[in-house]
């Protein structure tokens, strides 16, 4: 499980997950098999953390 949080531009901070590689990325509580994934994941330790905050948006923002 890979995991890393970004930052959008009013400054809200969110989570995305990946389940495993070639998968898509889902911010947390926005797909049921993800979040699962992530939970299990996090209490067992083996969520992959990206140390950066990256920046939200860009080319693709949510209206």
């Amino acid at each position: 499980m890979k995991a890393y949080i970004a930052k959008d531009d009013a400054g809200v901070h969110r989570v995305f997950c990946q389940r495993a590689r070639r998968k898509w990325w889902f911010e947390l509580g926005r797909h049921r098999a993800t979040d699962a994934e992530f939970a299990r994941a996090l209490e067992a330790g083996d969520v992959e953390w990206d140390g950066r905050i990256r920046r939200a948006g860009g080319l693709f923002k949510e209206t």
